[in-house]
């Protein structure tokens, strides 16, 4: 079994303080150690460029690992936990090697002067790919060719589940295909909310844009945005594969797969900046799940926040599980009637 090699990313006290200076110090043979290589990632504002994972000698069990630190991840709103920023032409992560985890990364899209290209995670690799990302959240604030991922090039397979991304704010953009699969093989993408940014013409929020892939979609959440374009599309599946899809919601008739919520308006917590939890009136994601715990491509039960799966009666669609905390047992010190009383500034 492979020796586990952690080092931490801090803005000070830490082993690196960078992601990219990290993946430069750690990148090196790991099937000769037989070892898995963790960047443990701390909260604070890493801006340091696009980090390229290359050059690394890896196989199926020995590979990098990103994660962010317990208790250092962001809450699925902007501006929190570690986090990384795209200002130009780059990427948070260019994927250029065939095995890779990624776990509760935020990023933070801000490109306002028009450059091509800004992607969250660029994935140009092989037939025997094994990428996973999860738990990631992006905000968009530009004006032009935006995706939390694209696939440019992959064969092998790629894993993508409990993911977020939307708008800081409102932008009219020219293309945004968040989630952009534009090769072969073989994408899973279960339980994602992909929310437009004011898309623009020919867009879409999950999709194929070329080559010959297999998109299976469970319980994702695509939604346009709030004034999107007449020629955008939630899905975008024409020329792709969508075998075992299900459950996926779309605010047009564009989901894919058994099960479909269609024409179907989610309700977040705040849209404009980037607060894609559900909000507490929504009636269309929750309870319309199918549970992927036993899944035989990604098993997992839990949301972006860790919060475990199911809270109703059914999965929810998308990243977040919507949760409502019990009331405190009575008599204890936090029970409503204490509550009130102390409120109301008495004692009892």
């Amino acid at each position: 079994m492979p020796t586990t090699v952690t080092k931490t990313v801090k803005s000070s006290g830490g082993d690196y303080t960078s992601l990219l200076a990290w993946e430069a110090g750690e990148q090196g043979d790991l099937v000769a150690a037989d070892e898995i290589r963790q960047a443990e990632c701390y909260a604070f504002f890493d801006d340091a460029g696009d980090a390229v994972m290359s050059g690394w000698t890896i196989d199926a069990t020995r590979y990098p690992r990103i994660f962010v630190a317990a208790g250092n991840q962001h809450d699925g709103t902007r501006g929190t936990g570690y986090r990384r920023q795209i200002t130009g032409f780059e990427h948070n992560i260019d994927v250029l090697q065939d095995v890779l985890r990624v776990e509760g990364l935020a990023i933070e899209s801000d490109n306002s002067s028009g450059q091509l290209g800004d992607r969250g995670f660029n994935i140009d690799c092989g037939a025997s790919s094994d990428i996973r990302i999860s738990k990631c959240y992006q905000t968009v604030g530009i004006t032009n060719d935006n995706a939390f991922l694209r696939a440019f090039n992959s064969t092998g397979g790629v894993k993508v589940w409990n993911c977020m991304s939307g708008p800081p704010d409102l932008v009219s953009a020219s293309r945004m295909q968040q989630i952009d699969i534009a090769a072969s093989g073989t994408f899973y993408l279960y339980n994602n909310t992909i929310v437009g940014n004011d898309l623009g013409a020919f867009s879409f929020c999950i999709g194929r844009s070329s080559g010959t892939p297999t998109i299976v979609s469970k319980n994702n959440v695509a939604d346009r945005g709030a004034s999107p374009d007449a020629n955008a599309s939630a899905y975008q599946m024409s020329g792709a594969t969508t075998t075992g899809s299900t459950n996926n919601l779309s605010d047009d008739t564009s989901a894919p797969g058994s099960n479909p919520i269609t024409s179907a308006s989610p309700v977040y917590v705040d849209e404009t900046n980037g607060d894609l939890h559900i909000g507490s009136s929504d009636a269309v994601c929750r309870d319309v799940g199918v549970d992927l715990s036993a899944d035989a491509n990604i098993a997992f039960s839990d949301d972006i926040d860790g919060t475990s799966r199911p809270q109703g009666s059914a999965w929810d669609v998308g990243a977040h599980e919507f949760f409502v905390a019990p009331w405190p047992p009575e008599g204890s010190d936090n029970a409503p009637e204490k509550l009130c009383i102390i409120q109301s500034g008495l004692r009892w």
